[in-house]
């Protein structure tokens, strides 16, 4: 190895290697304190009563929803079976070779429809039916927990006399 190979070398080393030098100002701070205890940042809702209002509010949406469910189920089994009368009408009139280009694709078009309205009926349905037995045991859990009550007010004023009923269920 020459010395000028072995220059470059030792050049190249010390501008590689880090330099560990102490700055003085880091020898002379002050210990670093604890920070402060931080405060929760969630804190839990505690309610006073608990009449099963939010129960109540839930299954209704929830049996809205399989409702839904069930009325898209309705219209896809309505549908595949409209498809499929059209499909056997058309194979019904159609004698072989005589079918024009049109009613072909018609019913080629039918026919890849009502391989999908099939799963799409099936899934509607057990969604469907799966989120109206949620909804429902959430309305009845929510109505249980709500008081029931039943009371009957005279009112009596200028010109006026009667009862007046007062509930909640």
């Amino acid at each position: 190895m020459t010395r000028l190979e072995k220059q470059a070398g030792d050049a190249w080393r010390e501008r590689c290697t880090p330099k560990r030098e102490v700055a003085p100002a880091l020898a002379e701070t002050a210990p670093i304190e604890p920070a402060p205890k931080l405060l929760p940042i969630m804190v839990p809702f505690e309610s006073d009563r608990d009449d099963g209002q939010a129960l109540f509010i839930a299954g209704a949406i929830t049996t809205g929803f399989g409702a839904l469910f069930l009325g898209g189920m309705g219209a896809a089994l309505y549908q595949w079976d409209r498809d499929s009368e059209t499909l056997e009408s058309f194979a019904q009139e159609a004698t072989p070779g005589s079918v024009p280009l049109e009613d072909q694709l018609r019913a080629s078009e039918l026919d890849q429809r009502t391989l999908m309205l099939r799963p799409l009926a099936i899934t509607a349905g057990v969604l469907g039916v799966t989120t109206t037995i949620t909804g429902a045991a959430l309305l009845i859990a929510g109505s249980r927990k709500r008081a029931r009550t039943l009371s009957l007010h005279p009112v009596a004023g200028q010109g006026l006399a009667g009862v007046f009923f007062k509930g909640s269920f």
